[in-house]
């Protein structure tokens, strides 16, 4: 019973398919000794063919289009982060998206998606701005957050009914991050106990 309970929980900490590569894709964030992702053609090359996009024609302009859109999904996926930024980068996306090419496809009475519909670093961009629209309108990018601890500040996938999971990983980050809370508590408490 326990391993079922664990197995299912595991299930629902998977983020749905429309989240799943905009986590990926802010993970390429230089952050707690893991390199960035994006620093040239060819590490970006990598990084999009994991995310099943085709990075083989970017350049260094396109390249520097993907850090912007990438900088500015940190900022909406920092939950914890100064919420001021956050209008002001839901806008920059909104301009990234009115400039890239892409399409309405209706599937059905219920289904609708927008596509990318331009080549190159405008498929990738299109790609990542459909992946956002369909995040946004099924509520999981409500859930896509970064990591409470800020030596770490990954992306992940907030599972938790209450939505409020601050940490990506509570046995590696929220100890550390409580350990080291504990610490500063402590050391501004020791000049107090040594004065008495």
């Amino acid at each position: 019973m326990a391993a079922q309970r664990a197995q299912q929980r595991n299930e629902k900490s998977t983020p749905p398919v429309e989240a799943e590569r905009l986590i990926g894709f802010l993970n390429s964030r230089p952050r707690g000794g893991h390199a960035d992702g994006l620093a040239s053609t060819a590490s970006a090359g990598s990084l999009l063919e994991s995310l099943g996009l085709d990075g083989r024609s970017l350049d260094d302009v396109g390249l520097e289009r993907l850090r912007r859109l990438r900088d500015l999904l940190a900022v909406l996926a920092d939950r914890e982060g100064d919420n001021g930024g956050r209008g002001a980068a839901w806008d920059a996306v909104n301009e990234i998206a009115a400039g890239v090419p892409t399409v309405v496809r209706f599937v059905s009475d219920e289904e609708s998606a927008v596509r990318p519909a331009g080549e190159g670093v405008d498929a990738i961009v299109g790609a990542l701005i459909a992946d956002l629209d369909r995040a946004v309108s099924s509520g999981s990018w409500k859930r896509v957050r970064l990591c409470a601890y800020e030596p770490c500040k990954s992306a992940f996938y907030d599972a938790t009914r209450s939505r409020t999971q601050r940490w990506h990983s509570y046995e590696v980050c929220g100890n550390r991050a409580n350990v080291a809370s504990y610490r500063r508590r402590a050391a501004a408490g020791s000049p107090k106990r040594a004065s008495r």
